[in-house]
């Protein structure tokens, strides 16, 4: 079936399990589950680079004033991190042939990482002001890819939970089978993406905890020319 990827970036469920003769009223009313196979892949880029914006640039997006008043940006590390879902499904009938079913084939989480440093067009590269703030951007950076190698595991054992929640075979007519896989899709992605809301905050905390005032003033004191740009202070988007 054609499938699509998506990007965001605990009821509990009980079964019975009745052994009965074959042919038995509850074989022709049922699907059987052929199994899905799941696995979570890390998806992740080498850093981009941005030197197209000036600081003033850089201070106007990211402090959303069109003034420049406080201290000056001069650089900016992010990019998309978030979780994803590669589903395929497919349809087919009970061995009675009875009923039509319809059954999540497999299931491929994302765990997405493309970071990118954007630094003030005004620094030249090489320079001691330059790698100061390229070095503390890249301190982000391999937080961001720590946070990806913790939670990817993570992410995968949660995923068996999500599966086993909402990627249960159902039993759907002609005419739903396409809509009863959109639904199923649907609540496997807001499961996914709800797992992500949870812990997004876990990696805006351990960014924050080197943007202080003290990591800040040990990037300022590193070097002697910052020409007529306030103390540098640093933002991410994540």
């Amino acid at each position: 079936m054609p499938h699509r990827i998506f990007i965001r970036f605990l009821a509990l469920t009980f079964f019975l399990t009745l052994f009965l003769p074959a042919g038995n009223a509850l074989a022709q009313n049922s699907c059987p589950d052929p199994g899905t196979s799941f696995s979570v892949k890390k998806v992740r880029k080498k850093i981009k680079f941005d030197r197209s914006s000036s600081m003033q640039d850089l201070t106007q997006i990211h402090s959303g004033s069109v003034h420049m008043q406080g201290p000056a940006i001069l650089g900016v590390a992010g990019g998309p991190v978030g979780v994803g879902m590669n589903l395929q499904f497919k349809t087919y009938r009970n061995s009675a042939g009875t009923l039509n079913c319809i059954s999540l084939e497999s299931a491929e989480g994302l765990f997405i990482a493309f970071p990118k440093i954007s630094l003030a067009s005004g620094l030249r590269k090489g320079t001691c002001e330059y790698n100061a703030v390229l070095e503390h951007e890249k301190e982000h950076i391999r937080i961001l890819m720590q946070f990806q190698d913790q939670y990817a595991p993570k992410f995968k054992s949660h995923l068996k939970k999500i599966l086993r929640q909402y990627g249960q075979p159902k039993v759907v007519s002609a005419v739903s089978a396409k809509h009863a896989m959109m639904e199923m899709r649907q609540q496997i992605e807001n499961a996914a993406g709800a797992y992500f809301n949870e812990i997004a905050p876990i990696l805006s905390k351990r960014q924050q905890e080197i943007d202080t005032a003290e990591s800040y003033a040990k990037v300022f004191k590193k070097c002697s020319n910052w020409s007529q740009a306030s103390a540098p202070r640093y933002k991410r988007r994540y």
